[in-house]
């Protein structure tokens, strides 16, 4: 019996299932068939699924007809075509890894056997956002330059990403006074006092800043935390 391919890796963020299509063939002389067991290293309860149109692509009906744990009868030079799947739960930490072990064992004769090995690693992303200001002693009538960083110290991509910021009932915005990397965008609403810094995907790794301006308003209490 042999299982191809013998070894496989995929990169996978949490909360998303991870596909490996496999064959396993009888190299024997006779009929045989093959019970099928795996393993997960980090215990993520692995299912097996026939790959009946042989595509490498897990369908909705060949979901639907269940997991499988043997292969029929196979003639000499027979192969089956299976999809091992497996879930990376929310939250795995960025850079761990799961290896997956299928084994397909000759009912026929039990000591003959063929495994795969299939690694997943995980890559997430972590954003963190951080804000400073120029001037922790303004006086009213003055301008306070704001920054906003943010950092992926993750290894995937984030996406989607934006910051909302709501700004202190003591400030004023500045009108146009937003200073964004190329490609993102930042806006003022001034019913809900609320900035929106729209950034879309950040990189494993990757950051930017952006800037904007707000005066103290007039008869700020001396003494006042803005």
């Amino acid at each position: 019996v042999t299982l191809s391919p013998s070894t496989n890796s995929k990169i996978s963020s949490d909360s998303s299932f991870v596909y490996y299509p496999f064959i396993v063939t009888n190299t024997g002389n006779g009929i045989d068939s093959f019970s099928l067991a795996r393993t997960s290293s980090r215990n993520w309860s692995p299912q097996l699924y026939r790959d009946l149109n042989r595509n490498g692509i897990l369908e909705a009906n060949e979901i639907s007809n269940g997991i499988v744990n043997s292969t029929s009868s196979l003639s000499v030079d027979s192969s089956y075509y299976f999809i091992a799947r497996i879930f990376v739960p929310y939250n795995t930490t960025s850079n761990s890894r799961d290896s997956l072990i299928v084994t397909a064992t000759s009912t026929f004769n039990n000591i003959l056997n063929a495994s795969g090995t299939y690694v997943t690693t995980i890559s997430t992303a972590v954003v963190t956002l951080s804000k400073l200001q120029s001037n922790s002693n303004r006086a009213p009538g003055q301008t306070v330059t704001y920054t906003l960083t943010y950092q992926n110290t993750g290894t995937g991509n984030a996406r989607n990403v934006s910051v909302t910021d709501v700004l202190n009932a003591n400030l004023s915005f500045v009108q146009n006074s937003f200073v964004v990397p190329n490609g993102q965008s930042a806006s003022y609403d001034s019913l809900s006092r609320t900035i929106t810094w729209t950034i879309g995907s950040v990189v494993g790794s990757g950051n930017g800043t952006m800037t904007f301006d707000a005066k103290v308003i007039s008869g700020v209490l001396l003494g006042t935390n803005i």
